[in-house]
């Protein structure tokens, strides 16, 4: 009975240390399958990562293009001001002037009109 007892209990032994390897199997594929997930995740967060980096760069190019943009912009205004600055003064000069022939205008057509006078007398 002694023989059958160790058969039986070998017999058990190998039923348990089955059921543990089917156990460690499933343990394993479980992993496996969870190992293959995480990739995939990792997969998507790099994609996700490079199209953030692409969009990034697209937007500071777009940040510097404005920026020089702005840049010339503020030159051409300042430009603009000094040109009209200078009309301003040009125009200024020009009035001082028409005052000046008015005035020149004006002696002359009264010295004219003194010498008409003269004349006639």
């Amino acid at each position: 009975m002694s023989v059958d007892n160790t058969d039986n209990n070998m017999h058990e032994d190998l039923e348990e240390t089955k059921r543990k390897m089917d156990e460690l199997k499933m343990e394993l594929d479980s992993q496996a399958s969870r190992c293959k997930d995480l990739e995939d995740v990792n997969r998507s967060l790099q994609e996700s990562n490079q199209q953030y980096q692409e969009k990034e760069k697209h937007h500071l190019n777009n940040i510097e293009a404005l920026r020089l943009h702005t840049i010339n912009q503020s030159k051409q205004y300042q430009s603009l001001q000094s040109e009209k600055q200078r009309d301003i003064e040009a125009l200024r000069s020009f009035e001082t002037e028409k005052e000046d022939i008015m005035k020149t205008v004006q002696e002359l057509r009264t010295n004219l009109e003194a010498k008409h006078s003269e004349l006639e007398l």
